[in-house]
């Protein structure tokens, strides 16, 4: 199935999709702030990239100008 990236600073609200990701066979990393989600991204290479916009730091816009 996929690799998938969520980024988000919201931890336990990623909780239930995490579970539901896997159990439907993905693979999900979750990381909880755009910077490591850059890092992430060379060695993860995602087929798909759950972003949240606003988070403290590096916001998601910004992650996804970057991407």
């Amino acid at each position: 199935m996929a690799n998938v990236l969520i980024v988000d600073d919201d931890v336990d609200g990623c909780k239930p999709l995490v579970r539901l990701l896997q159990y439907v066979g993905h693979r999900p990393v979750f990381v909880p702030d755009g910077r490591e989600a850059l890092d992430k991204l060379d060695q993860l290479l995602p087929d798909m990239v759950l972003l949240d916009v606003m988070m403290p730091g590096l916001d998601g816009i910004t992650v996804l100008q970057r991407i």
